[in-house]
């Protein structure tokens, strides 16, 4: 399978970089990729939340709205305040965004306009979920989509929320108790 994607990825679809993402734990993939070229070019922290201990922080005089589906514009919306993106960067997110399947989006608004965003995976079999698209204009915004995302989780079941450590802001890390549990590594290889 590897063999198939590679040749698809250099050839057919003309790509200059094949990246792959794995966790530290998954040290039998990482070998593989290694072995085949591959480097590794970093590292990044993931936290992890105990949805089922988190305790509500404060209640925040938010509108929170919560859907099935990820909007990138609403991200977007969220992100730009705080953060300048590359018309690439934002071309790169907008297709990796695409691929993932999202299983909801926590919208947070003050005063009616869009202050946080963020979309939620769920994997019932492990019961973990992960924060992948996290975009806010206050820490306090990421405080309320987090409780709003806990809530929902805890229906679903979960017992863990990750997100990486770049989307983290280190005060709602030590506030909410995000303990670091994993770290992301990303393996790239020129084509």
């Amino acid at each position: 399978m590897f063999d198939k994607i590679y040749t698809f990825a250099s050839n057919e679809y003309g790509g200059k970089m094949f990246a792959q993402r794995f966790r530290s734990q998954w040290k039998d993939q990482i070998d593989f990729f290694v072995g085949k070229g591959f480097e590794i070019t970093g590292r990044s922290p993931i936290y992890g939340l105990d949805v089922k201990k988190w305790l509500t922080l404060q209640t925040l005089p938010k509108e929170v709205k919560v859907e099935n589906e990820f909007h990138f514009d609403s991200f977007l919306q969220a992100a730009v305040k705080n953060q300048t993106y590359q018309q690439e960067e934002l071309a790169m997110l907008q297709e990796y965004y695409q691929s993932v399947d999202f299983d909801f989006s926590v919208a947070c608004y003050e005063d009616e306009e869009l202050s946080g965003y963020f979309g939620v995976t769920f994997r019932e079999d492990n019961k973990y979920a992960e924060i992948i698209a996290s975009g806010v204009n206050e820490e306090e915004d990421f405080i309320a989509c987090l409780q709003s995302t806990v809530e929902k989780l805890r229906e679903l079941g979960a017992e863990v929320v990750g997100i990486h450590e770049s989307s983290l802001p280190d005060n709602a890390r030590k506030e909410a108790g995000f303990e670091k549990i994993s770290e992301d590594v990303m393996l790239m290889k020129k084509l």
